[in-house]
Order: C-alpha cells, then sequence, then structure tokens
C-alpha cells in the first residue's frame, strides 16, 4: 500500500507546459476576467509581488513577469507539485520533483472516476478532483492541506480588495490569480480520459511497476512535446490545438466538471475516449473489459474501421513501414449540440503504441495518431471550460458610481445596476479609500445597514458615506451570496469589487490673463502650473506655439506653431516631469507661481520640400453641351369664292397644312477638364480652402498632432481639392441659336431699355467636395501609417447639357419652336400660287389631352455621371459599401407639350431623358478624428456620408484601424431635414462620443465591441461640453465631473458623479485640452 501511494503521488496528468499554454489560452479567452481587470484599474503590464515568483528552472522554463497572466500560469503549472520520493526514484527510474520543495503530492488528487460514483484515486488515498479543487475535502492552514483552492481564491481576492498596505494587496493579487490557476488545472485534467477512469500513470519507466501500476502516460508526453514545439520521438512538430471552443458557462462551481445534465468535461471525456488501461481488448484486475467502464461501447464492432497505412522514422532515424486499423466513432457535443465526425478512438496492430515494435499478434492500443485524435478534441474545451469558469469566478458587476446625495458631493451613495448575471442576495457592500501614501482605508458608513439585494439588472443603491476631501482612489466591495455562491465558514461567499475614480484630469490652457503674452499653463487638483521651454527660463507662450496638447502618454505634451508659407511649421514634443511613484509634477516657485520645467521628447520641422504621401490624384471633367432646335411648315390655304353671280370674288381660308416637325442639332461641343497632380505635404499646399491661389490643384490641413507613448510625432493629414475662386471656374459657354424671318441661323439677343446683349448659356466646371482623403502619418520620418486612399486616385465626371432645356415650363432661355410659314391661293386668275411669310416662332403650351395631328420624340442629352477608382482603400469600400450599397442612378424623365393650332390639327412634342442605371454612391469622408491614445497601432474614427439606396442622404460611424486593414460600420444616422450631419467630438481607443444636432443629443459609439452606440439625449446642446476621456469616461469641462449615463422615460441622461477632483480654481475654469492620467 506504501510502495501505491509512492507511486501514484506522481501521477500527473497533461505536463506543465501544457496546463502553461491551455491557461494562457484560457485567459485570453475569458471577458469575466478582462473586464474585472478593466474595472480594477489593473493594467496587462503590472507587476504583484515579484520576489515570491517561481525561478523559471522550477517551473518548466516558464518565465512568470509577475503580472496576473504570469501568476495565473504559475499557479497552472504548480498544481502539479509533488514531493520527493527517493526510494522511488532509486528502484523503479521515477523522476524527481523539478518544483520548489513540497510537502503534498498534489497529482494524486486530480482524478475524477465519473461514471462510478465519482471517486478519486482511492487506491493512493486521492480525493475526488472537483473536491479537491472546491475546497470541500483536503483544505486546510497546514503545509500537507491545499491551501489553493476556490474559497482560498475568495479570500485572497477579499485582502488584495481591503488589506491596509499596497504590498499586502499586491502580495494578495497574486495570490487570487495563482489560485485560479490551481484551480483550474485540476479541471483542464479532466479533458485527460486517463484522469476520468481512474487509469493511474505515474512517471516512472520501470517494466516491474509498469506491471503493478500501469504505463507511464505516453499521450501526455506526446502531447507536452506538441506543446514546446519540439518532435517526439523523430517525429514532425505538430502545434497544438487550443482554439475552436468558446467559454463555457453554468450556474455551479461543480457543473463544470459534472452535472446532471451529463455536460461536464469529466464526463465528455471519460464517455467518449479510451485510455491505456481501459482500451478495447484490456481488462480490470476483476477481469472486466474497458476498465468495468461501460461508456465508449466496449465492443469493436460498433465502430467503423479505418485502415491506414504508415511511414514513421523510428528512434534509430530509419523509416518503418506498416499497417494499422483505427476505430472511429462520431462524438455529439451534449453542450453545443456540435457533432465531432470520424475520431480515432482506438486502433489494433500488430505494432506497440509507438509504432516502433512488432509484437507477432494484433494488440489493441493507443499511438499518435490517436493521441492527436484524443488532444484536437478535448484541448479545446479545456480552453473552453476554463475561460468559462473563470467567467464564472468574475461574473459579479457593480456597475454603480459615487452619486451626491441631494447634490452634497461630500455625502454619496453607492448608487447603479447590479451588472451581474445573478442576483446580489443580502450581502454587504462597503467602501473604501486610499490615500496619497497608497494605504487603504474603510470609509465609515454614515447607516448601520450595508446589506444590498438586486436581481440582475435592478437599481443597486448602497448606504451613505461621507468622502474625504483629498481622495482620489475608492474601492466597492460587495460580499456575500450572488446566484448560487454563498458565505460559509472561511469562505467570504462571492466577492465583487469595483475601483471608482483611481485617475487625475488634468488640463492645459492657454491663459490670455497672461501679460505680455496669452502663456501656456497646466490645470490640476493640486494647483496651477506655468510650462517653462527647456531652452529658456521662461513660460512657453502664444509665440511660441499655436496649440499645446497631451500626448498619447500620461506624461507628454505635444506643441504646434502655426503652418503654411512663412510659418515656422514647427512640432515639438516634450515630458512632463513627476515625482517618482507619484503623478504630482515637479515644480519650482517663482516670481510669476509654481513652473514645471519640461524636458523636450521630439522635436520636427516642415521640410522646405514637403513630405510626399505617396499618393497622385488625377481629376477629369468633360463637358457636352447641346441645342437642338425643332421646326415645322404650316401653309394657310385660300379658295377663290364668288359668292352669287355678279358679287366680285374675294380669297377666302380654306384650310391649314401641317409638315411633320423635325429636329436638328444646331451647336454641339465637347469640352474636357483634366489634370494630374501627386500629393506632397509643403508649405505653400498648407490650408489653401479659404484663400486657393491659381493653380493650387489641392490644399491640406494639420488636424490633429500628437506623440505616441513611444515618442513618435504624428500628424492627422487632412488633404481637400482647392479650386480656385468660384468666379475663376473654368466654364464653357455656347451662344443661343434660333432663327431669323429668313430662316438663318442667328444667335439670340436679349435686350434692356438701352442695349442689346447675346443670349448664351454657361456651364461650369465642378469640383470635388468634401475631403478627399486622410492620412496619418510619421512626421519625422515622413512614414504613412494609414491613409484612406491607394496610390492612385482618378476621379472622372462627365455633365451633359441641353441649352435650352425642353424640359417644363419656365426655363430660360425659353424653348421656341420655330414655323416656316406660306399661304397658298387656289381658283384665283393666276393660281395656283405659294407666297412665303417667313418665318416666327411660337411656345410650347401644356397639352389638353386632346387628339392631335403628330408626335414628334425629341431625347435630351443631359445629366451627370461619375466615377471613381481608388478613392477608399479595400476594407473601406467594403464596409461602406454595405452602408451605402448603390445609388439608382438618375431615373427616365418624360414629358409632353403641345404647340401649332390649337384643336385636332395640334401637334405634341414628346421630351424625354433616358434613364442611367445604378451607379457607385460619392462617398465623402467628411471628418475624422485619431483615437487617443492609440491601441497599439493608429486607430481613425470617421464620418462617412453619401446617399443610401431609397433613402435620403446618410452618415456613417466607423472605425479604421490602417495597420490590419481593418474597419466596421459602427452607427448610420440619416441627415437631419437642414442637411445636418454627425460631428466628431473626441475619441479614445476604447470609444468615441458624436454629436447628432439633427436629432437632438449625440451617440457614445463603443469601438471595441463593448456593445450598441447609446443615445445621449441633449435638449440644451450641453453635449458640446463634454470630452470623452480614456479608458471611456464622459467628462464635463464646466462641471469638472465625470458624467454617468442613466436610463430616464424620456431616453437617456447624465448625471454628474462625485469624481475626481475638480480641478485648481474650481469649475468654469478656462477650457483647454484634457486628459485623465492613471494613479499608480
Amino acid at each position: 500500500m506504501v510502495c501505491t501511494v509512492l507511486v501514484f503521488g506522481n501521477a500527473d496528468a497533461y505536463d506543465l507546459r501544457t496546463h502553461g499554454s491551455i491557461s494562457d489560452r484560457s485567459f485570453d479567452a475569458s471577458q469575466g476576467t478582462a473586464r474585472y481587470l478593466n474595472e480594477m484599474g489593473i493594467g496587462p503590464d503590472d507587476v504583484f509581488d515579484r520576489p515570491a515568483v517561481t525561478p523559471p528552472g522550477q517551473l518548466a522554463d516558464f518565465t512568470n513577469l509577475g503580472t496576473v497572466r504570469g501568476w495565473l500560469t504559475e499557479g497552472a503549472i504548480r498544481e502539479d507539485d509533488y514531493q520527493p520520493h527517493p526510494l522511488l526514484e532509486r528502484i523503479f527510474g521515477c523522476e524527481p520533483p523539478l518544483n520548489p520543495p513540497s510537502a503534498i503530492d498534489r497529482p494524486v488528487h486530480h482524478f475524477f472516476d465519473v461514471q462510478r460514483g465519482g471517486a478519486g484515486l482511492t487506491l493512493s488515498g486521492g480525493l475526488p478532483a472537483p473536491d479537491w479543487a472546491l475546497g470541500v475535502q483536503g483544505r486546510g492552514p497546514a503545509d500537507d492541506q491545499n491551501q489553493f483552492s476556490l474559497p482560498d481564491a475568495r479570500v485572497s481576492q477579499v485582502r488584495a480588495l481591503t488589506e491596509s498596505s499596497r504590498d499586502g494587496r499586491d502580495r494578495n493579487t497574486a495570490l487570487l490569480f495563482r489560485t485560479l490557476g490551481h484551480v483550474i488545472h485540476v479541471l483542464q485534467d479532466m479533458a485527460q480520459p486517463q484522469h476520468t477512469r481512474n487509469d493511474p500513470h505515474p512517471r516512472c519507466d520501470s517494466t516491474l511497476l509498469r506491471f503493478v501500476t500501469g504505463d507511464r502516460s505516453w499521450y501526455e508526453a506526446y502531447v507536452e512535446k506538441r506543446a514546446t514545439n519540439r518532435p517526439y520521438r523523430g517525429r514532425g512538430v505538430v502545434p497544438l490545438v487550443l482554439a475552436g471552443y468558446g467559454p463555457v458557462g453554468f450556474q455551479r462551481y461543480q457543473d463544470y466538471w459534472a452535472n446532471v445534465s451529463g455536460t461536464g468535461l469529466a464526463e465528455f471525456s471519460s464517455r467518449n475516449f479510451f485510455s491505456a488501461r481501459t482500451n478495447l481488448g484490456a481488462f480490470s484486475l476483476l477481469g472486466d473489459p474497458c476498465g468495468g467502464l461501460p461508456q465508449p461501447v466496449c465492443e469493436p464492432g460498433a465502430y467503423r474501421t479505418e485502415d491506414f497505412e504508415f511511414t514513421t522514422p523510428t528512434l534509430g532515424g530509419d523509416p518503418l513501414t506498416g499497417r494499422v486499423r483505427f476505430f472511429l466513432r462520431d462524438l455529439a457535443d451534449p453542450l453545443t449540440g456540435q457533432v465531432v465526425q470520424d475520431v480515432r478512438v482506438s486502433s489494433r496492430s500488430l505494432w506497440d503504441q509507438h509504432l516502433e515494435t512488432n509484437q507477432q499478434r494484433p494488440k489493441f492500443s493507443l499511438n499518435t495518431y490517436t493521441y492527436d485524435s484524443i488532444a484536437d478534441v478535448l484541448l479545446p474545451r479545456a480552453v473552453g471550460y476554463s475561460a468559462g469558469f473563470l467567467d464564472y469566478f468574475f461574473r459579479g458587476r457593480l456597475d454603480v458610481d459615487l452619486m451626491p446625495e441631494g447634490g452634497d458631493f461630500g455625502t454619496v451613495r453607492l448608487s447603479g445596476v447590479n451588472g451581474s448575471p445573478e442576483a446580489l442576495g443580502g450581502g454587504t457592500l462597503t467602501l473604501h479609500a486610499d490615500d496619497a501614501t497608497g494605504r487603504r482605508m474603510t470609509v465609515p458608513p454614515l447607516d448601520a445597514d450595508l446589506t444590498v439585494r438586486a436581481a440582475p439588472g435592478a437599481s443597486l443603491t448602497s448606504a451613505r458615506f461621507h468622502l474625504r476631501s483629498d481622495t482620489e482612489r475608492y474601492i466597492a466591495v460587495y460580499q456575500g451570496r450572488l446566484g448560487n455562491e454563498a458565505p460559509a465558514p472561511s469562505f467570504p461567499g462571492a466577492v465583487i469589487g469595483r475601483a471608482l475614480g483611481g485617475v487625475r484630469v488634468e488640463e492645459v490652457f492657454l491663459d490670455f490673463a497672461s501679460d505680455p503674452s496669452p502663456t501656456w499653463k497646466l490645470r490640476t487638483p493640486k494647483g496651477l502650473f506655468l510650462l517653462k521651454s527647456p531652452d529658456r527660463d521662461t513660460p512657453l507662450t502664444w509665440d511660441d506655439f499655436d496649440d499645446v496638447r497631451w500626448g498619447d502618454g500620461d506624461d507628454q505634451l505635444v506643441g504646434r506653431t502655426r503652418f503654411g508659407a512663412g510659418h515656422p511649421n514647427r512640432v515639438t514634443a516634450y515630458t512632463l516631469p513627476r515625482l517618482v511613484g507619484s503623478v504630482e509634477v515637479v515644480a519650482e516657485d517663482t516670481p510669476a507661481g509654481p513652473a514645471v520645467s519640461l524636458m523636450r521628447l521630439a522635436d520636427w520641422a516642415l521640410p522646405p520640400g514637403g513630405i510626399a504621401l505617396g499618393t497622385t490624384l488625377s481629376l477629369s471633367y468633360t463637358i457636352d453641351l447641346r441645342q437642338q432646335l425643332v421646326a415645322y411648315e404650316r401653309t394657310s390655304v385660300f379658295q377663290w369664292t364668288v359668292p352669287f353671280p355678279g358679287v366680285p370674288g374675294s380669297y377666302v381660308a380654306a384650310s391649314v397644312e401641317t409638315t411633320s416637325p423635325t429636329v436638328r442639332t444646331v451647336a454641339s461641343q465637347t469640352v474636357p477638364f483634366a489634370e494630374t497632380f501627386g500629393i506632397v505635404l509643403d508649405p505653400i499646399h498648407y490650408d489653401l480652402r479659404q484663400s486657393p491661389t491659381d493653380g493650387a490643384t489641392y490644399s491640406w490641413t494639420l488636424g490633429d498632432v500628437s506623440v505616441t507613448v513611444a515618442g513618435r510625432l504624428v500628424g492627422l493629414i487632412r488633404v481637400d481639392h482647392a479650386p480656385p475662386p468660384f468666379f475663376r471656374w473654368p466654364r464653357v459657354s455656347e451662344p443661343v441659336y434660333g432663327l431669323d424671318a429668313d430662316g438663318g441661323l442667328i444667335v439670340l439677343q436679349t435686350c434692356s431699355t438701352f442695349s442689346c446683349f447675346p443670349l448664351t448659356v454657361s456651364v461650369v466646371r465642378e469640383f470635388p467636395v468634401g475631403p478627399l482623403l486622410w492620412a496619418v502619418v510619421e512626421l519625422e520620418t515622413g512614414r504613412v501609417l494609414g491613409r484612406t486612399a491607394d496610390d492612385q486616385v482618378t476621379i472622372a465626371a462627365r455633365a451633359a447639357v441641353e441649352a435650352p432645356n425642353w424640359l417644363g415650363s419656365g426655363q430660360s432661355p425659353t424653348p421656341i419652336i420655330y414655323r416656316h410659314n406660306f399661304e397658298r391661293y387656289e381658283g384665283g386668275q393666276d393660281d395656283p400660287r405659294t407666297v412665303d411669310r417667313r418665318w416666327s416662332g411660337e411656345h410650347l403650351r401644356a397639352w389638353d389631352g386632346e387628339a392631335s395631328s403628330t408626335l414628334t420624340p425629341l431625347a435630351l442629352n443631359q445629366g451627370s455621371a461619375q466615377t471613381t477608382s481608388g478613392v477608399l482603400r479595400a476594407e473601406l469600400a467594403s464596409t461602406l459599401g454595405t452602408f451605402l450599397e448603390f445609388g439608382p442612378g438618375q431615373p427616365a424623365l418624360a414629358e409632353t407639350r403641345a404647340f401649332g393650332d390649337p384643336g385636332p390639327d395640334q401637334k405634341r412634342l414628346a421630351v424625354s431623358v433616358p434613364a442611367t442605371g445604378p451607379v457607385a454612391a460619392w462617398v465623402v469622408l467628411a471628418d475624422a478624428v485619431r483615437a487617443r491614445p492609440a491601441p497599439g497601432t493608429e486607430r481613425l474614427v470617421l464620418i462617412a456620408e453619401g446617399p443610401m439606396a431609397r433613402q435620403r442622404t446618410m452618415d456613417a460611424i466607423l472605425v479604421w484601424d490602417p495597420a490590419p486593414a481593418r474597419a466596421e460600420v459602427l452607427h448610420t444616422s440619416p441627415r437631419g431635414a437642414e442637411g445636418e450631419r454627425l460631428f466628431l467630438a473626441s475619441a479614445t481607443s476604447h470609444a468615441a462620443l458624436a454629436l447628432a444636432v439633427a436629432e437632438g443629443g449625440g451617440y457614445l459609439v463603443p469601438l471595441d465591441g463593448a456593445g450598441p452606440p447609446r443615445f445621449l439625449s441633449d435638449p440644451g446642446d450641453a453635449l458640446v461640453s463634454y470630452r470623452l476621456l480614456a479608458p471611456q469616461v464622459l467628462y464635463n469641462v464646466l462641471t469638472e465631473r465625470f458624467h454617468r449615463i442613466v436610463a430616464t422615460p424620456d431616453g437617456t441622461a447624465l448625471q454628474a458623479t462625485a469624481l475626481p477632483l475638480v480641478l485648481e480654481d474650481g469649475p468654469a475654469g478656462p477650457i483647454g485640452d484634457y486628459h485623465a492620467v492613471r494613479l499608480p
């Protein structure tokens, strides 16, 4: 018995780096973990309890950097710690432990015989795996007891939130995530069938011991090689498959192992896969086939088979060829309904499990091919179940803020909603505050009752608390029942934390009250500071920089001079010095007040020759101008008539004869305009939109300038076409022709009292409207980090114009029908004879619907069309294509007018314009802002505008990440009745604020898929006073408070919170540029 205990004491499941890889992927997949870290203000690079980190040599060569990710992985690796067993090492060749000294064999508690009542590895005294991980059994403070169970994680979480010292909180934060790593390791072992079928597999390679206790786990050895990207016994490298199975959600921790629905990970593993000693053809000591387990079916005939010829290298290097028969089954996932087809669950051949030794008789075994099938199905589930377990642990969420009580910002309640998916069941909600040294204290409540109850999504209000005037960070902590998780002895129940504040708002602004020149200053809650230039012992003024704003980093400022011909065209970045480990600035007293001496970070001046943007623009505009004339002949017939004998005769009008009207073109010309130019960001082309110069062709502006965390100067560039002033726009003029009395072609005139002038029709060349492109440029190197257009942009437009326009009444010039008049006399002495009465004109009239003698078609060539290429990069064009679709084109137009003599002999003119086919909608990227700070790579938020099929003009808010070439439309809005469009106010890496004047409000738009845009009611246009500060905080520059979005019967409202501390001089100070700096 003692030997058995010792042997099984180091029966690992998946090996160490495999667990590390699974845990690392689970960390990434867990949205609950990410949300908790975000709401607690814990960054991905924050380090906790670095001295306690296990050295890589004792941690499977994994380096724990002290981050929460590192601690989770360390815990997952350290859960396989076991104590030395010198006797087994000497006699049976068992591997000595590489972990730090341990007084306990943890792996012995990683078994769960789920098909036979859920026992552990009973021969070695092992506890059932879920009982061990969840602290039901084996938990305690002694060295030989489990100190890394689920209840221990909750205890560490409480201490991480409430301990007084920063060191203590950091130590418990590390312990929290290390403990969670231990717990999910035990869950991950349920994806190893040997651990759910009680198939022991010691880390020993002795023939005698193998006979007594079973073979070592070659499956785990093989998977570990895959995890470390190393070949196994001469075979090629096969990376682990970890993706493909999303986080799993249950409402009890133990359900992740097994539950009444049979969807636990242990159940899926045990009931679908064999293991070495419970395989087909294997018998237990009692003679039961397949180890006495009913599932999967222990009958070879129940499986489909696949014969496979293999060639594999041996340890000696020579290739080996053989045949193996695989036994296949389809696996139905009871949780998702997914069916995994043709999974190799066993094999039978003459070869051993390594496919290296011919055993002379067929035998069932598991080999690398079946190992791959097992791992590729179970390891993604190990990730999904682990991530789901972490999600469940961090499912609690307090969506609350410190809200002033009755307008008193010193007395507050925690107010908001229960953002958890389960009910808060009467636990306590307390508030804790950090002082300037990092010491955390419990804020005494003003009310005795601290308990709260709230259903999911229901409103939540705490007791009252009195705030300290100088505190900038508070922690709200809930302890107690959450759904099925309830307190118990030595177990606090569920724990939810929420950091409130933890950031300070600072402002840089231009003080116009300074003498003799406006001066740039810094405003914080602790004071008002001059900003001194590192080049001289005087403050920065408006003479130095036209604009100064915050960079991406907490300590960065960037200033820009005026740009354009004759201006400095310079950008300079500075570092703001702060005290070590503090956000307080390093300042000195001067006669003019406290001053901060800036340190130069980067400096750039626009080269005289500019920066080539790498885009060539070809514009063409063609005008087709045509005039058509309609004419016909009208003959009045007169008959000589003698009414009575002896009475003189006379000519009497007898009839009217007309010819069919003819249509002829009397003037036609085609005039092309074309220009091609490369876009260079040089001084002479800067901001020419309001004062274009002849031959300028384009204009560019530096819409925003910043400095990245890495110290690179970047600028947001807008490029527009810069046509000449309107009165100098190129135009085509065509005389309007008519016929004189003799039928000759003449130019018509328009006359006033004193003079006459030729009548002409002028067509003006049109130019593209709105920005041609946006770009983000690294200023110092000239490298284009992102550009909305391709290298070659072509915009070709064509306009066809008819003069006069025959459609509709009231056109100028008025269309005229020309008529050649004749008189024919018959029956007289000199008859027949015809008299030419010359030409005259007549106007069209509305057709009365009565019959007519002729119908003359008149087809007009008018309208416009535009084609583009390269205006949008492929990802932008694709994304906006789904938003704007295609415009319907110009519909066919037709109108019938009448002329000639009224009555049945009247004539009709059928005027028509043919329809044009669907055309791509013209998209204008009307506005853009740079996300600040950039989320690793540059990110722009843009407003696109254009017509949507069968709808009026629409605006779209889209986010664009140039480096990965990713774009997404996040929101669309119709234009207002007066053409009001959306305007971008500000953007962080996570969200954007857009003003919607037509809708009486604005939109808070998440950029990272955190939810749909939220409409903010703004009947008083107060949204212009808000700034969106990183990561996603609405700050009112007038009240100098963060605001919370609350639902109202009419929509939403913004309510001021009690944070942050107001700036020096209080609210309603000068308006400048703001940022939020994270407190250490």
